[in-house]
């Protein structure tokens, strides 16, 4: 799986040549260091796409939002596609082993930072996941809001 990640996030496989993503300090000293995004020089097609770039875009706005497995080692499928319809802020899924999984729930992410900063929205997973079975596939979807 790990091979398969690395390729859907390469440039390369899309037809881009990537330059200056690391350098070194003088020609005496190995070690490679990481340059600065505005560094990086990329050269869009320059050669034939393995990955058309649609494809290639819409896997990169997925992982965005992966960031690590929770604590019962999973990682959320709906991660990064969740957002407020108010602040616009990620909307993040909470869950326990010792609470019942048709309790789960997603929050908004910027009541989380700050209640003055968004209200409290959340919707249940299940209630997610069956709008989604159903084929509704509009755009953010507005959260219920508790009471």
């Amino acid at each position: 799986m790990s091979k398969i990640i690395t390729r859907l996030s390469n440039r390369f496989y899309v037809g881009d040549t990537v330059n200056f993503k690391t350098y070194t300090k003088s020609n005496k000293l190995k070690k490679r260091i990481k340059n600065e995004p505005e560094n990086i020089l990329i050269f869009e097609n320059t050669h034939e796409a393995i990955i058309d770039r649609k494809t290639f875009d819409l896997v990169q706005k997925h992982f965005e939002g992966r960031k690590r497995p929770d604590t019962q080692g999973e990682i959320d499928k709906y991660s990064g596609f969740l957002y407020c319809g108010d602040c616009g802020k990620r909307m993040y899924l909470h869950r326990s082993k010792t609470m019942p999984t048709e309790k789960n729930y997603f929050q908004c992410g910027g009541y989380q930072q700050g209640k003055s900063r968004c209200t409290v929205h959340n919707i249940k997973e299940n209630v997610h996941v069956g709008i989604q079975s159903k084929g509704s596939h509009r755009g953010s979807p507005r959260g219920e809001k508790s009471k």
